[in-house]
């Protein structure tokens, strides 16, 4: 799968939560190779905010963060992410707000 159909997922998704930015995240889950851990990870970064429960959302920013381990340090560079640490600080944040909301 190319990028050209996650990002314009992500264009629909940074514009707040939608059911046609989460079913257009959604398609690019399902399409996406179990193997490109850089896609999987951008894809559950951002299905995280389109969720309505906290659970689910604690579960995708999970995924994400777990998909993060396998990158190496250019794996995001073709969406302008120079650096795959770049985008650690994110992860973190989100998934650690997910648990203080749990309590």
């Amino acid at each position: 799968m190319s990028w050209e159909p996650i990002l314009e997922a992500v264009g629909q998704a940074v514009n707040g939560r939608s059911p046609d930015a989460r079913t257009a995240l959604e398609k690019c889950w399902g399409a996406a190779s179990q193997q490109d851990h850089a896609q999987r990870c951008v894809l559950a970064h951002y299905l995280a905010d389109q969720q309505d429960a906290l659970a689910s959302e604690t579960h995708w920013d999970e995924q994400a963060l777990s998909e993060f381990a396998h990158l190496q340090d250019d794996d995001l560079a073709a969406i302008g992410v120079a650096s795959t640490a770049g985008f650690a600080p994110s992860l973190h944040l989100n998934l650690g707000d997910d648990y203080l909301r749990a309590g």
